[in-house]
């Protein structure tokens, strides 16, 4: 069934599995990681809780009455008994609990959008890490510059006490044989 299949992917994507690795490798100290970005955890949260949450008024308002549920690892699993059962006694209900309005789909497409628009979650974090790295560049490109100068500088101090150790050496009275 598509909610099989549905199921299947969205643990075959493993968005929890994913971000419990991140977290894991950043609090081992990994800054690679993205476990401790505050969207993530935001993103994460915000689907499970469409998920879990209360959808229309009907005789279904769960995904969990109807077979849908998160097990204790994250992964999102069918459970196709009951979901054929609420199924065959309601059927209507069912399609109204996940397409219907107010459903379970559209609330997590609203919710999605939320991060994915141009002015969205993703797109402002975006923008403001670009705006991190314009400045880290241009504090690079400053740095770079001071050092340069700093070096030229070396530079001319070293050839200048070079330059005096030779004459020090050509002034110094030359041992007789």
């Amino acid at each position: 069934s598509r909610l099989t299949s549905l199921t299947d992917t969205f643990f075959t994507l493993k968005p929890t599995c994913f971000l419990e690795a991140q977290r894991t490798t950043a609090g081992n100290g990994d800054e690679r990681s993205l476990g401790n970005d505050p969207l993530l955890r935001q993103l994460r949260s915000s689907l499970r809780s469409e998920l879990l949450a209360a959808h229309g008024s009907g005789t279904f308002t769960r995904l969990s009455e109807v077979g849908v549920q998160f097990t204790r690892e994250g992964k999102l699993e069918l459970d196709q008994d009951v979901f054929d059962a609420a199924l065959e006694s309601n059927g209507d209900e069912v399609r109204a609990l996940f397409s219907g309005t107010g459903g379970a789909f559209n609330a997590v497409q609203t919710m999605l959008t939320e991060y994915t628009t141009t002015t969205g979650l993703i797109s402002t974090a975006k923008e403001r890490l670009n705006k991190q790295i314009s400045t880290m560049d241009t504090q690079i490109l400053n740095m770079q510059s001071r050092l340069a100068l700093q070096r030229d500088a070396l530079q001319k101090q070293f050839t200048e006490a070079d330059a005096a150790m030779s004459r020090l050496k050509n002034q110094s009275p030359r041992p007789r044989l």
